[in-house]
């Protein structure tokens, strides 16, 4: 089998209406030997929500290249944008694939 750990916190702070902050880190026994890189297996991050979370920032670790968003709530539309990389290579720095992703959503 697969062990997975993770953890997340969401402190009360003045500046933002919510505040999280998460670690996961997948197969920590390394069960499946698909590779030996710790890095690979790591997913951190933090998202900060902005006047009553109309207004959201992202920013985090995955496998263990940096990665950014945001996100606005305009009512009926809410328009996001994320920044990640994924690894493609058997160790994290081997072989990186950068992707964007912009979402956009019309509703009430």
């Amino acid at each position: 089998g697969r062990l997975n750990l993770g953890f997340s916190i969401s402190p009360d702070i003045p500046v933002a209406s919510r505040l999280v902050a998460a670690l996961d880190v997948e197969d920590v026994t390394g069960a499946f030997n698909e590779d030996n890189s710790f890095w690979k297996r790591v997913h951190a991050g933090v998202e900060m929500g902005f006047l009553k979370d109309h207004i959201i920032l992202r920013g985090g670790i995955n496998q263990g290249y940096l990665s950014g968003g945001a996100e606005i709530d305009l009512w009926v539309l809410r328009a996001g944008y994320v920044y990640y990389s994924e690894e493609m290579g058997a160790y994290s720095g081997q072989d990186r694939d950068s992707r964007h992703l912009v979402k956009v959503t019309l509703g009430w």
